[in-house]
């Protein structure tokens, strides 16, 4: 892919700006949820920087390391969510959206638009904003443990480790939790086959939730 050009390092900084477009069932309006996709540093759990609320699952998370090992590439970026009050950095990224690099729309009518901004300047205020800030990590808990486990690798084997190294970095979607159009969803599971499953019994006990 790098030979054929299919994928190109950028030549100088950049930070991404992504939109998504959507409605939800039973609801006409169109909600559209922004944010930005940058690398961030990594950083231990117990540094309380990232925050997490899923247990991982070690099968999974090793073969996240595999992936980092074999392509040093963040495939797809974690869905961080990060606090302003302020909305200061938004403007910035309805400014850059004037000029989309990419659009696509998917099977249930999610549309997907890409922009990119190189001003330096602006890049800067994005850098001091977000520079003490604390992460919920949305969505990637595997993924972002698994960019943590290979940094920890990296780490170990480099003796002359400075932390600039770009395995110290991973590639995160950030989106700002003041903002109305955010709607995460519960993800909801079918039960079936259980021998002596009683629906009633069931929903008796949970009725009073």
């Amino acid at each position: 892919w790098k030979d054929s050009g299919l994928i190109r390092q950028d030549a100088e900084p950049g930070i991404y700006v992504y939109y998504q477009y959507f409605k939800i069932a039973g609801d006409a309006r169109q909600y559209c949820r922004r944010g930005f996709i940058c690398k961030i540093r990594i950083s231990d759990w117990k540094e309380n920087i990232i925050l997490r609320h899923e247990n991982t699952m070690p099968k999974s998370v090793n073969e996240q390391i595999d992936l980092l090992a074999a392509t040093r590439l963040n495939v797809s970026p974690t869905h961080g969510l990060y606090t302003d009050e302020t909305f200061e950095l938004e403007k910035f990224m309805d400014e850059s959206m004037r000029n989309p690099i990419c659009e696509a729309e998917d099977y249930q009518g999610t549309r997907d638009v890409l922009s990119v901004i190189r001003d330096n300047r602006i890049i800067s205020r994005f850098v001091k904003l977000m520079d003490d800030k604390q992460i919920i990590l949305a969505d990637g808990h595997h993924r972002y443990t698994g960019s943590l486990g290979y940094m920890q690798q990296q780490k170990g084997a480099n003796a002359a480790h400075t932390g600039k190294e770009q395995y110290n970095y991973h590639l995160m979607w950030l989106t700002n939790t003041e903002a109305r159009n955010l709607k995460i969803l519960p993800t909801h599971r079918l039960i079936n086959n259980l021998a002596e499953f009683d629906e009633n019994t069931i929903l008796a006990k949970i009725e009073k939730y």
